[in-house]
């Protein structure tokens, strides 16, 4: 996008922005005994999976990490598959539903992350976070109760899950109705345009 001063920001269209949906309607759904992990096929490094994997085999036994996004091999998962269940991409209801019935979501993401819109997205759908502190998303939400935001230590990542499991926080409407006030569709469009039009004045 070129910008110049002859640029009304009236005419200015936001494109390409995912909404975030008002509610999910997440009451009635059943937590299942499991974590959620997200990571797409080109992210494996950073947004660490072989921390995921390595922790998995520290968290209550009848848990299971659950990881979207990319299919791994039989070969990378052959000493953790009793702690973890693997699915690829999936998107829409399903994904949704993922995100309902898990208890936590985990990012221990090892660079700095522009945003972290899964964080947004878990939030919504009334699931716990446990954050590294390099998601800028964190910058939003750090005094919530609905977010953790620890060191990326397994020692501290085991003890983060344990009282998280042992004593849930419950995600409120109020706690989904601020986040959707933050990040709604609309809200992004008026800050987007809140930004040209200071860059033209």
């Amino acid at each position: 996008l070129i910008l110049s001063k002859n640029v009304k920001p009236n005419k200015i269209k936001v494109l390409n922005i995912t909404p975030i949906e008002k509610s999910q309607n997440s009451n009635s759904i059943e937590k299942k005994n499991q974590l959620l992990f997200i990571i797409n096929f080109f992210e494996e490094n950073y947004k660490g999976l072989d921390f995921i994997l390595g922790l998995s085999k520290f968290i209550p036994k009848n848990y299971k990490i659950v990881i979207i996004g990319r299919k791994l091999s039989a070969e990378k998962l052959k000493e953790f598959k009793s702690n973890v269940i693997n699915f690829g991409y999936i998107m829409g209801d399903r994904l949704n539903n993922l995100y309902r019935t898990s208890k936590i979501l985990l990012i221990p993401t090892f660079c700095t992350e522009a945003f972290g819109r899964a964080i947004i997205e878990s939030i919504m759908n009334k699931t716990l976070v446990i954050s590294s502190p390099n998601c800028g998303a964190n910058y939003y939400f750090k005094d919530k109760d609905f977010i953790k935001i620890v060191s990326i230590k397994t020692s501290l990542w085991i003890k983060a899950i344990k009282e998280t499991l042992q004593n849930p926080y419950k995600i409120t409407d109020e706690d989904v109705n601020l986040v959707y006030e933050l990040f709604s569709m609309q809200k992004c469009k008026e800050d987007f345009l809140a930004l040209i039009q200071d860059i033209l004045k």
